[in-house]
């Protein structure tokens, strides 16, 4: 058993590498408020005009990124921004808390690294939450993603429900040297 988990644990690592991410942590959580959302990293750069947020030098980043918002429900947002740019250093530990604040729609998050545009039925990378469920009776479902930026390079962050992507649901995110 321990072989076999080991085994595993590899596999999901050498497929994660392939998008310049190591997967540290993956958990599911629930939020009973909006106001319990986790706050972004202070030291993170946010730039309205280029749809951004950055960190250049290697450093500890929280991002949440909100699936499924009224003003745009095939979209992922943070602050102000609608299926922002991240641009980290590589060597930084990401800490993306996603949270599906759509009311009737099931999201997920999915770090890959084919490019858009993606077909009505975009695949899954390595990388992926469970199934973020609609917000009901005061419950948000989400997820909390650790992964160390590894390897300098783009891979793309989607929601892989069918035609979600498709729809644009998507982001890049870029590892800088």
């Amino acid at each position: 058993m321990a072989c076999l988990v080991a085994l595993m644990t590899t596999l999901v690592w050498a497929a994660a590498a392939g998008s310049g991410f190591q997967l540290i942590s993956l958990q599911a959580k629930t939020y009973t408020s909006s106001s319990s959302f986790p706050a972004a990293s202070p030291e993170l750069v946010i730039n309205h005009k280029t749809n951004q947020l950055s960190l250049n030098t290697a450093g500890n980043v929280h991002i949440t990124l909100l699936a499924g918002p009224k003003s745009n429900m095939m979209s992922f947002r943070v602050d102000e921004l609608t299926n922002p740019e991240i641009r980290i250093a590589k060597g930084s530990r990401l800490t993306l808390n996603i949270v599906n604040v759509d009311d009737d729609m099931q999201h997920d998050f999915s770090i890959t690294t084919p490019p858009p545009p993606y077909p009505a039925e975009a695949a899954a990378g390595a990388i992926v939450t469970p199934k973020l469920l609609p917000y009901k009776g005061r419950r948000y479902s989400g997820a909390v993603l650790i992964l160390q930026a590894a390897a300098v390079g783009t891979a793309y962050y989607i929601c892989s429900v069918p035609g979600h992507a498709h729809a644009g649901m998507y982001g890049k995110i870029t590892i800088l040297p």
